[in-house]
């Protein structure tokens, strides 16, 4: 009795039985898929988003696994579009329900990218925040620098004392 592949490599080839489309599928890139294209895709996220920690970093990651994703299926909506165009609104036809499938799976994906791209800005802003607080905390107050250390300025009281004083001594001199 055969219970299936018992090699590594013959249960991933296995595993790719059922693979149609690929837009559900656990594995981002697929056979047939350029891993050097995902990778300098997954690069240009991470430049362009400068992900801070693994959190920000992972949800980078998932940000380029779902554009991935979304980039095939509107590659297999495109070419559904050009092979069977008039039997996909036909009505009630295999084709018209694949393709209908197709696009809540293509709905779902971009829903999905977009909450992604939301929750990397959500925490960017978030550390971005934290670390302008960090920042106002740790600033020293500036000090106030006197070009004479001793110099105490008088109190406005005295001042008027001191003038009235001038005041009456010149009132009192003789005149000459």
């Amino acid at each position: 009795m055969y219970t299936g592949p018992t090699t590594p490599a013959g249960k991933q080839i296995s595993a790719m039985n059922s693979l149609k489309h690929g837009l559900t599928a656990r594995q981002t890139v697929l056979p047939g898929e350029n891993r050097e294209e995902f990778d300098s895709l997954v690069a240009s996220l991470r430049d362009h988003y400068q992900p801070d920690g693994p959190l920000e970093l992972e949800v980078c990651d998932e940000v380029s696994a779902t554009l991935w994703r979304l980039q095939r299926a509107r590659a297999h909506e495109a070419l559904a579009l050009q092979t069977s165009g008039d039997q996909l609104f036909a009505g009630d036809t295999p084709a018209a329900r694949g393709f209908d499938r197709l696009l809540r799976y293509l709905g779902s994906i971009e829903r999905q990218f977009n909450r992604a791209v939301v929750r990397l800005q959500q925490l960017q802003a978030e550390r971005r925040k934290l670390e302008k607080a960090r920042r106002v905390e740790t600033t020293p107050e500036p000090e106030f620098v006197s070009s004479r250390a001793d110099f105490v300025p008088p109190h406005p009281v005295e001042v008027c004392e001191a003038a009235m004083e001038e005041a009456f001594s010149r009132l009192l001199e003789p005149a000459c």
